[in-house]
C-alpha cells in the first residue's frame, strides 16, 4: 500500500493531511473512550504496522467482494473428537452475488485454512445477493487435544481472495473424554454392566479379556454399549442419554477353555484415547457351569417287558446354574427322542432282546450330563419239542429273561383249540450250558414229559402239539416242532438219578457214589446204565444201580441214568454237578538250586516262580532276576534269567558295600555313598513320574551316632531331623522339620523321662519304666495318669490312661491273649479269644463287634485263612490257587464278593476290577484312579498322590517310626512317641494324646482338658469297626490310607478286610522259623499276639511292646541296611535242596531246617537283661571260629593293648550255660591277650522254634 487507507471509528475519521498531534490526542481520547480494538471501514482490523489500506475507495475487485460480520453461534465447551452444529452470519456488501458455484464460502482463519476443527470451508445454503444477511450453519468436530482452542472464521472466494472482516476468535474450552464404566456382575448366562466415553452420547465398543487384562491376558469378545443402564448411568458418563448398558453372553465355550480365570472389559476410546479397563474388572472369574442332571425315572434296571409292549421311558432334569436346553433318550447307543422342557418321555416298542437304556440332557450353554445306564429285557416265549426219549416227551421252553421255569401246556391230535389236552407241565430241568444263552438266564428249562396211560391210549401215534405259557402275559405260544412228532406205542420205564444231588460241593480229585432208581408202569426194568459225560461207566441188571466214581476233575460233568423195559422201551435221568478246585492247595514245595561253588543260585517257589542270582568274586550277589518261569530244579539258568528283562543289579565298592542298585524299569534305583568308616551319608532313590528322586542324607557325631538325617523330594525343600545327644550318647533331643525341638531328659540307660518342647508345651512327664524296657508309667501333657502293669510273665496286664481308656488282658499258658477286658467302656466291649492247635486265632467274642458279637476263623495247613465270619453281618470263604495266592473271596451262596489277580513276583495286580502297580523291588507304585507312592532310601514311603494329585509327605526316622506329615493341604502334623509308641500329634488344630492298646492301636484320643474327643475299635484282624477308614496312624501304630482301604505297614501293604498282605513276605520259609512258610499271612495268624513292625516280619508285640526304644537306638544305619536287604543263607551242615508246607500239618512247632549263623547279627535279637562280666573259659561257641592269623594277631594286640575287650559279647543263658551269640572271635583272642574276664550282655532269643539255646550248636568248641 503506497498510503494508509481511511480507518472510520465512532469517535473519530483519519483523513490524509491530518496533523500528527491531532492525530495522537484523538487516538488517546479514542482509546480512553472505547475499549473495542480500532476497525477499519471493510470491518478489518488495521495492520499493526502499515494501518488501513491508503484509499477509501476500493479496488475494483474488492467492490465486488465485500461482506460485514453480524454473529456467530458456537458452543463455549465440547469434548474432544465430537461433533457439533455451530453457525456464522454475514452481510453481503459487494456489488457481486455469493454462489456456492462461484466458490464463495465460509473458511477458517487465523491461520487461514486450518483445520483445528475438521474442516476448512462451510458451503453457503443458498445465493446471497448484495445487502442480504446469510447465517450459514455447519458442523465441526472438536480437537482430539484437551484444552482452550481459538474459533475464527471469514468470508473467502476460492481462487481469489479472502474478503471482509474476520469473525471475533472466542476460546473453547475442549476437555478430555475417557473411558469409565462399571461390571454390575454376572446374571444367569450373562456378564452385565455398562461403559461409555465421558462425554459422549454415543455408545462405545468394550472388548472381554480373560485371565488377565490386555497384553496379559486373551482377548474372547466384543460388543457394543448400547442398552439401557438407567439414569445413574447418564449421570456418571455426562450425557443426555443412558444408552450405554452392556450384556455379554457367557457361553458353554467360553466356560469349558478358561473356567475360573479373571474377567476383565475394556471400553475401546472413540476419540483414541486410553482403552482403560473398567470398574470391577479382574472381580469376577468364569463361572463353572455347573452339569445338568438327569435321572431316569422308567423304565426300572433289570426290568422284563412282554414283546411287542409299549415301554415309557420317562426323565427328570435340572440345571442349578441356567437351565435344561433337551433331554434326549438313547437306547443301544441310537437316540430314539428328544425332548424339551419341561416334559421328558418317549414311548419305544422293544424287540425281543436286553437293551441299555439311558437318557442324556443338554443344558443351555451346552454342558451335557447322562443318567445311569439301565438294562431292560424285552422277553418272549421260546422253545422247542426236541424229540421223544423212552417214551418220553423231550425238550425246552422259557419266557427269555425271565427267572424260573414256564409251564407247557400239551395237546394229542391236533393244535390248541382242536387236539386232546395232555396236561400242564413245567420245563424246570437242568440243560446244556447253551440253555442259559438261548433263554438269557439260567439253563434249567428243559422239561422230560412222560404221557399218562390215559393219554397213551388215546393218542398213541397222533401228533404232539406243545406251547409255552409266558410267564409275563399267560398267553401260549406254539413250541418249534410242535405237529412233527408222535406218540410212541411203548410205555417207557422211570428212572431217577438218587445220588449224587445236583447241588452237591464236590472239589478235585472229586469221589462220588452215583445212584440211580428205575420202575416200569407196563412191564420189567430189564437195565439200567450209568454215563458220565457220555460215557459208560456202569451197565446194571438188577438194583442196586449204583457205581463209585473217582478222579472227577475239575469243571461240570454230566451224570445218566438209562432204563429199558422188557419191551426195548427206555427212560432216562440226567443232572449235570459241578467239581470245583480246592479252597487251597495241600501242600506248597520251595526248591533250592546251589552252584559249583555250592553258592544259592536258583530258588523256586509257588508265588513268585524262580529267583535266579548270581555273585562276584567276593561272595556279593551282583545280580538277581525274579518271577521267571524257570522250573527246571537241575539247573541255575543264569544265561536266561540274565536276559530275561526282570534283572537286578547291584554294584559294590572295593570294601564290599553297596553303592547302587538297579532295576530294569528304573523305579527304585538307588545310589550309596558312605563316611569313611562305612557309614551311609547319602541315598539317592530313583521314583516315576514327578516324584523323580529321593535323597537321604545322614550325619554322625564322633561317636559315630546318628545326629542328623534329611529327606529331599525330588529337590524340593527338604525335611530334616536333627538329634541331640547327652555325654552318654542317649538321645536327648530332636529337632523336627518344622523346626519343632523335642526333648527328652533321659534317664542313665537312655530312657525318656519327660518330653517337651522348645515353646514349652509339656508332653509327657514322669515316665517310669519296668526292668525289661516296657513303660511303667507317666502323665500325659494334659493331666491324664498312664499306668502299665505287668505279669510274672512280664507280660502286660493292664493298661490304664485315667478315664480314657482302661484295658485288662488275660493270657493262656502258651503267652496267647485270652480275654481283654475293658473296664472303661464295660462288658459290651470286652473281648473273648480263642485259638486252634497251631496258636492261630479261631474266635473273638465282643458284643461291639456287632452281629451274633462272634469273629470266627478257620485256617488251612499253609496258614491261610478258609474262612472269616461274623453272624448276621459278613461271611467270607477264602479261595487259593496253585500257586497259593488268594484268588477269590465268596460269601455263603457262593457268590464271589472279591477277586483278585497277582503278577509273576507275588504282588496283587487286580482287585474287584482296580489295577495294583507294584516295580521289580515289589513295592506298591500305583493303586489305579485312588493313589500313585514315591519311597525313600529304606523303601519308607515319602509321598503319596491321590487321584487330583494333591500329596501326602510325610517322613520316618531312620528308626523307622513316622515323625512328620505334610497332608494335602490340611498343613503338617508332628507325631511325637514314647517307648515305640504314639503318644501325641501336634498339628496345625492344635495337640492330641493318643491312648493305645498292647498292639499300638489307638483306643482314644484327648484334647488339651483330657477330654475324650475320639474312639476306635478294630476288628480282629485291623478292619476299623463300622466301616470308616480314617486316615493316619491307626491298627498297630501303622498309617491308614482311606483312598485304598489299606494299612500301610512300611515294607509292605495289608488290606485289613482280608487278613494278607499284598506281597510277598520277603522272610521266607527257611529263615527264623521254618514257621514262616506263609508269605502272605499276618501275624503269624495270632494278630492279639503278634505285630509286623515294617511289614517284613511278625513281633510278639504284646511281650515287645514299648521295647523298640531300647532296642533302636542301638542300632547303627549300616545295620537296619543288613536288616532290610534279605541275604543268602547257606546252612554249614548241608545245602537246603526244598522244604515242604507238608511237615506243617502236624503241630504247632517245626524242626529247624536251617540256622542263621546268629554271630552275623550286628545287634541283639532280645531285650537286654543286665550288664556283667564272664570268665571266658565259661562260654560255649554255637558255631566254629574262622580268623586269619594275621587278624587275630591284630584283635590280641588292640585288647592287650587296652587291657581288656572292651565291646561286650552278646550270649543268652540256658539251664545256667552262657551260649555266645556274637563275639567268638573276641573270645578266642581274649586268653591270648592274658584276659581271662569278657563284659557279655545277656539276651533273651526271641523266636521258639527250638527246645533249647543248645540246639543251635552244631559244633560247640572249648571252654575258653
Amino acid at each position: 500500500m503506497s498510503r494508509p487507507g481511511p480507518i472510520r471509528q465512532s469517535c473519530f475519521v483519519w483523513r490524509p493531511g491530518l496533523h500528527a498531534a491531532v492525530l495522537v490526542v484523538s487516538l488517546l481520547l479514542c482509546a480512553s473512550a472505547f475499549a473495542a480494538p480500532p476497525r477499519c471501514e471493510d470491518g478489518s482490523r488495521p495492520h499493526p504496522t502499515k494501518g488501513c489500506p491508503d484509499d477509501y475507495e476500493p479496488l475494483p475487485g474488492s467492490l465486488q467482494r465485500q461482506s460485514t460480520y453480524i454473529s456467530m453461534s458456537v458452543p463455549t465447551q465440547m469434548v474432544v473428537g465430537q461433533l457439533y452444529a455451530v453457525s456464522v452470519t454475514y452481510k453481503n456488501i459487494g456489488k457481486a452475488t455469493w454462489t456456492n458455484e462461484q466458490n464463495f464460502r465460509l473458511g477458517s482463519w487465523y491461520p487461514p485454512d486450518n483445520l483445528t476443527w475438521g474442516t476448512s470451508r462451510a458451503n453457503l445454503p443458498g445465493p446471497v445477493a448484495p445487502n442480504e444477511t446469510v447465517t450459514i450453519p455447519f458442523t465441526v468436530r472438536a480437537p482430539t487435544q484437551p484444552g482452550q482452542h481459538g474459533f475464527q472464521w471469514r468470508m473467502v472466494q476460492d481462487g481469489v481472495e479472502w474478503f471482509g472482516g474476520e469473525t471475533p476468535a472466542p476460546m473453547v474450552n475442549v476437555v478430555a473424554s475417557n473411558v469409565t464404566g462399571y461390571i454390575d456382575g454376572i446374571s444367569g448366562a450373562h456378564l452385565v454392566g455398562w461403559a461409555c466415553s465421558t462425554g459422549i452420547e454415543t455408545p462405545i465398543d468394550v472388548h472381554l479379556y480373560v485371565g488377565g487384562a490386555a497384553g496379559q491376558g486373551v482377548g474372547v469378545s466384543s460388543t457394543r454399549a448400547d442398552l439401557p443402564a438407567g439414569a445413574g448411568v447418564a449421570s456418571a458418563c455426562g450425557t443426555q442419554g443412558d444408552a450405554h448398558g452392556f450384556r455379554i453372553p457367557i457361553d458353554g465355550g467360553l466356560i469349558a477353555a478358561h473356567q475360573g480365570k479373571t474377567i476383565h472389559v475394556h471400553g475401546i476410546s472413540p476419540v483414541g484415547a486410553a482403552n482403560y479397563e473398567i470398574g470391577r474388572s479382574g472381580v469376577f472369574v468364569v463361572p463353572a457351569n455347573q452339569q445338568p442332571v438327569v435321572t431316569l425315572v422308567s423304565p426300572a434296571h433289570g426290568a422284563v417287558y412282554s414283546e411287542g409292549t409299549v415301554i415309557r421311558l420317562s426323565a427328570t432334569a435340572s440345571d442349578a446354574d441356567d437351565g435344561v436346553a433337551s433331554v434326549s433318550f438313547v437306547v443301544d447307543g441310537a437316540t430314539i427322542g428328544v425332548t424339551s422342557p419341561p416334559n421328558h418321555f418317549v414311548d419305544w416298542v422293544a424287540s425281543p432282546g436286553s437293551h441299555t437304556v439311558q437318557a442324556s440332557v443338554r443344558d443351555t450353554r451346552g454342558a451335557v450330563a447322562l443318567s445311569d445306564s439301565r438294562t431292560v429285557h424285552a422277553s418272549k416265549v421260546s422253545g422247542a419239542i426236541t424229540g421223544l426219549r423212552d417214551g418220553n416227551i423231550v425238550g425246552w421252553a422259557c419266557s427269555t429273561h425271565v427267572p424260573g421255569p414256564i409251564k407247557v401246556r400239551v395237546f394229542i391230535g391236533g393244535p390248541e383249540g382242536a387236539g386232546l389236552s395232555a396236561g400242564e407241565y413245567l420245563a424246570d430241568r437242568a440243560g446244556p450250558t447253551e440253555r442259559a444263552a438261548q433263554c438269557a438266564t439260567g439253563s434249567a428249562h428243559n422239561f422230560l414229559i412222560t404221557p399218562s396211560a390215559e393219554v397213551l391210549q388215546a393218542g398213541l401215534g397222533k401228533t404232539i402239539h406243545a406251547y409255552g405259557v409266558s410267564a409275563l402275559t399267560g398267553q401260549p405260544v406254539a413250541l418249534e416242532g410242535s405237529g412233527h412228532h408222535a406218540l410212541s406205542a411203548n410205555q417207557a420205564p422211570v428212572v431217577r438219578i438218587t445220588a449224587p444231588q445236583a447241588t452237591t460241593a464236590l472239589t478235585t480229585p472229586a469221589t462220588t457214589l452215583f445212584s440211580a432208581s428205575a420202575s416200569d408202569a407196563d412191564g420189567v426194568v430189564s437195565d439200567v446204565r450209568l454215563y458220565r459225560d457220555g460215557a459208560l461207566v456202569a451197565e446194571l441188571s438188577s438194583a442196586p444201580y449204583q457205581v463209585q466214581l473217582t478222579g472227577l476233575g475239575e469243571g461240570p460233568h454230566t451224570l445218566r441214568a438209562v432204563a429199558r423195559d422188557s419191551r426195548g422201551a427206555s427212560g432216562s435221568d440226567e443232572i449235570t454237578i459241578s467239581v470245583s478246585a480246592p479252597q487251597s492247595p495241600a501242600s506248597a514245595a520251595r526248591r533250592y538250586v546251589y552252584d559249583a561253588q555250592q553258592r544259592l543260585c536258583k530258588v523256586i517257589e509257588p508265588e513268585t516262580g524262580a529267583t535266579v542270582m548270581e555273585y562276584d568274586g567276593a561272595g556279593n550277589v551282583i545280580w538277581s532276576a525274579a518271577g521267571l518261569a524257570l522250573p527246571d530244579a537241575g539247573r541255575c539258568d543264569r544265561e536266561s534269567a540274565w536276559s530275561s528283562g526282570r534283572r537286578v543289579d547291584r554294584v559294590y565298592d572295593v570294601r564290599n558295600r553297596l553303592v547302587e542298585l538297579r532295576f530294569p524299569d528304573g523305579r527304585g534305583n538307588q545310589r550309596w555313598e558312605y563316611t569313611p568308616d562305612g557309614l551311609p551319608s547319602k541315598v539317592i532313590t530313583s521314583n516315576d513320574g514327578p516324584n523323580a528322586a529321593v535323597v537321604n542324607s545322614y550325619r554322625y557325631s564322633p561317636s559315630r551316632q546318628l545326629i542328623w538325617e534329611e529327606s529331599t523330594l525330588d529337590g524340593g525343600s527338604p525335611l530334616s531331623i536333627g538329634y541331640g545327644r547327652d555325654r552318654n550318647g542317649n538321645l536327648s533331643s530332636e529337632t523336627r522339620p518344622g523346626g519343632l525341638t523335642l526333648s527328652y531328659e533321659p534317664d542313665a540307660l537312655g530312657q525318656a523321662r519327660r518330653i517337651s518342647d522348645s515353646a514349652g508345651a509339656l508332653y509327657a512327664e514322669n515316665i517310669a519304666w519296668h526292668p525289661n524296657g516296657a513303660l511303667a508309667g507317666m502323665r500325659y501333657g494334659n493331666g491324664i495318669e498312664h499306668q502299665g502293669v505287668l505279669n510274672a510273665r512280664m507280660l502286660p496286664s493292664q493298661l490304664k490312661d485315667g478315664t480314657a481308656s482302661e484295658l485288662l488282658y488275660q493270657y493262656g499258658a502258651n503267652g496267647d491273649v485270652s480275654a481283654i477286658i475293658d473296664r472303661q467302656q464295660g462288658t459290651a466291649h470286652d473281648i473273648r479269644i480263642g485259638y486252634d492247635g497251631q496258636g492261630r486265632l479261631t474266635l473273638a467274642q465282643s458284643a461291639s463287634f456287632g452281629g451274633d458279637g462272634a469273629f470266627r476263623y478257620t485256617y488251612d495247613v499253609q496258614d491261610n485263612l478258609l474262612s472269616a465270619q461274623l453272624g448276621g453281618v459278613r461271611s467270607q470263604q477264602f479261595w487259593y490257587d496253585a500257586r497259593n495266592q488268594l484268588t477269590n473271596v465268596r460269601d455263603d451262596a457262593g457268590a464271589t464278593v472279591a477277586g483278585l489277580a497277582w503278577d509273576v513276583q507275588g504282588n496283587l495286580s487286580l482287585r474287584n476290577g482296580r489295577k495294583y502297580d507294584f516295580d521289580f523291588g515289589n513295592r506298591l507304585r500305583e493303586v489305579k484312579e485312588a493313589e500313585r507312592y514315591a519311597y525313600d532310601a529304606y523303601g519308607r514311603r515319602a509321598v503319596a498322590y491321590d487321584a487330583q494329585g494333591q500329596r501326602l509327605r510325610a517322613m520316618y526316622s531312620l528308626a523307622g517310626q513316622l515323625v512328620h506329615e505334610e497332608r494335602r493341604g490340611k498343613g503338617a502334623s508332628e507325631y511325637i512317641h514314647v517307648g515305640g509308641r504314639l503318644l501325641a500329634t501336634r498339628s496345625p488344630t492344635g495337640v492330641t494324646w493318643t491312648h493305645v492298646d498292647a498292639l499300638g492301636s489307638p483306643v482314644a484320643v484327648t484334647d488339651g482338658t483330657g477330654s475324650v474327643v475320639e474312639r476306635r475299635r478294630f476288628e480282629p484282624y485291623g478292619a476299623e469297626l463300622g466301616g470308616q477308614v480314617k486316615d493316619g496312624p491307626g491298627y498297630t501304630g501303622h498309617v491308614s490310607d482311606s483312598a485304598t482301604g489299606l494299612t500301610y505297614m512300611q515294607q509292605r501293604y495289608m488290606d485289613a478286610l482280608l487278613g494278607v498282605f499284598l506281597s510277598v513276605d520277603p522272610v521266607t520259609a527257611y529263615e527264623q522259623p521254618v514257621g514262616q512258610f506263609n508269605r502272605y499271612r499276618y501275624a503269624s495268624g495270632n494278630p492279639y499276639k503278634f505285630t509286623d513292625p515294617d511289614g517284613r516280619m511278625s513281633r510278639k508285640d504284646i511281650e515287645a511292646a514299648n521295647q523298640s526304644f531300647l532296642l533302636e537306638k542301638s542300632k547303627r544305619p549300616v545295620d537296619r541296611l543288613v536288616d532290610m536287604v534279605a541275604s543268602t543263607i547257606q546252612d554249614a551242615r548241608g545245602d537246603i535242596k526244598e522244604i515242604s508246607s507238608a511237615a506243617h500239618s502236624g503241630s504247632g512247632e517245626v524242626p529247624i531246617a536251617a540256622v542263621i549263623s546268629i554271630a552275623s547279627m550286628a545287634t541283639p535279637v532280645g531285650p537286654e537283661i543286665r550288664p556283667a562280666v564272664a570268665e571266658v573259659r565259661s562260654l560255649i561257641a554255637t558255631h566254629g571260629r574262622t580268623m586269619s592269623n594275621k587278624a587275630l594277631d591284630r584283635l590280641v594286640k588292640s585288647i592287650r593293648s587296652d587291657g581288656a575287650v572292651r565291646e561286650s559279647l552278646v550270649v543268652t543263658r540256658h539251664e545256667g550255660a552262657l551260649y555266645i551269640l556274637d563275639g567268638h572271635h573276641r573270645a578266642l583272642a581274649a586268653p591270648r591277650a592274658g584276659v581271662s574276664e569278657v563284659p557279655v550282655r545277656e539276651v533273651q532269643l526271641p523266636w521258639g522254634a527250638y527246645k533249647s539255646p543248645a540246639d543251635l550248636v552244631y559244633s560247640a568248641g572249648p571252654g575258653y
